[in-house]
């Protein structure tokens, strides 16, 4: 009698855990359906095609240091702050849409500015104001 509820024990102890495995099974198939609806992003998102309206441009405040300035290229490459919202701390080139600014700057510069972004594929900057000048000028 005793090696029967020893046995009935182990026996129900295996159907239980085998019911745990099916619902945890189960759970993580449904988590893994919900996930890449909420996160994978269809061209429509992209504005790609299928999309309503592309978004209009978004802006956020910029600080750095002028780098480089390449002014037949309109452009200057600028070691910038994180770019709240936006970006982390990084150097990278960008058009400058003010003819007097990229005409004052100089390697060196600190500057303030603002970031304009369309679509994440476009950006320049704008507003440029010199905040602090390279000693060397």
């Amino acid at each position: 009698m005793w090696k029967d509820k020893k046995a009935n024990r182990r026996q129900n102890a295996a159907v239980h855990s085998r019911q745990r495995s099916a619902s945890l099974v189960a759970a993580l198939m449904m988590f893994c359906a919900w996930v890449p609806s909420t996160l994978i992003r269809r061209p429509a998102d992209l504005g790609g095609e299928g999309s309503v309206a592309a978004s209009g441009p978004k802006r956020y405040e910029l600080k750095g240091v002028v780098m480089s300035v390449d002014r037949s290229n309109q452009s200057a490459t600028i070691k910038h702050e994180k770019v709240d919202d936006y970006m982390p701390p990084m150097t990278m080139s960008y058009k400058i849409k003010d003819d007097k600014a990229i005409g004052e700057m100089r390697a060196g510069d600190g500057i303030s500015a603002t970031l304009v972004v369309i679509d994440g594929r476009e950006m320049w900057l704008e507003n440029v104001v010199i905040t602090s000048r390279t000693a060397n000028r």
